[in-house]
């Protein structure tokens, strides 16, 4: 029944929902789900959405063959494993900033391997001439002391809080940050629930320009230090799920894991289907 519907599903992939567009894809290993944005399909944005949706569905796959591979060497006696359920859920947001000439993404994504469920959200920022991941030490003159500023910030927020990854949190964000939204104002770092406090809401946190001053933040990303105007004229595509839009963020907000593999986004997939 469950293959039955799979291909039913992927025979009205890019369908168009009252909301966006739903595309399932299953492959050797695992079934994704995507819930995009309508206006993934304008040809102005259809590109970046493929190759986003691409990168996510071909990321988990690696993840369950290599998974597999492993579970294989651990029982050396067996020549086949049966095959887990692997599913994975994306709802994605997508920001486009045309005068800055990058895209943010946001995608609220759930994932379950077995009997084993988890959820997480991840942000990415995309320049949109050539499709790559941008860095975090492309935008600063100091990386390096933007990253410690960044770790003291977030220290300094959560001082109270009893999550015991709190620590590992800020020493990660030290070495290299990741999870943030590029904002006009600064960086808006997305935290996995309980990481940095208590609770099941997703943590948010607006590092600003003035925190930043010193590591030379470049005024090509931040029309905030003044050569662009700090309200920029943006394309907001809204997802299906409203929950994480990113269209919706507005600075700071009260209830404010892991930034994408650095390098290019899959211009083509190569995993087996």
């Amino acid at each position: 029944m469950r293959s039955a519907l799979l291909l039913i599903l992927c025979a009205l992939s890019w369908q168009v929902q009252s909301a966006g567009i739903t595309e399932v894809e299953e492959r050797s290993y695992s079934t994704t789900t995507l819930h995009l944005p309508e206006r993934c399909r304008e040809e102005k944005f259809s590109e970046l959405c493929r190759r986003f949706g691409s990168y996510l569905i071909s990321r988990f796959e690696r993840e369950m063959v290599t998974r597999q591979s492993e579970l294989m060497r651990q029982d050396e006696g067996l020549d086949f494993l049966p095959k887990e359920t692997a599913l994975q859920e994306a709802f994605i947001d997508i920001k486009v900033l045309e005068q800055l000439g990058f895209s943010m993404v946001e995608a609220d994504i759930r994932q379950k391997v077995g009997e084993t469920k988890r959820s997480f959200v991840e942000t990415f920022n995309i320049e949109n001439s050539s499709g790559n991941f941008l860095s975090f030490d492309a935008l600063f003159d100091k990386p390096e002391l933007a990253a410690m500023l960044c770790a003291r910030r977030i220290e300094e927020e959560y001082a109270g809080s009893k999550a015991e990854l709190l620590p590992l949190v800020v020493t990660a964000t030290e070495i290299s940050p990741r999870n943030f939204l590029l904002r006009p104002d600064g960086l808006e770092f997305v935290f996995r629930p309980g990481t940095v406090r208590e609770g099941r809401q997703v943590p948010r946190l607006l590092v600003n320009l003035k925190t930043l001053a010193a590591a030379g933040p470049k005024t090509e990303y931040f029309p905030g230090l003044g050569k662009l105007p700090a309200k920029q004229s943006s394309k907001e595509i809204k997802a299906p799920d409203a929950r994480t839009s990113v269209a919706q963020l507005q600075p700071p907000r009260p209830d404010t894991q892991e930034q994408g593999e650095d390098g290019n986004l899959p211009d083509e997939d190569d995993d087996d289907r």
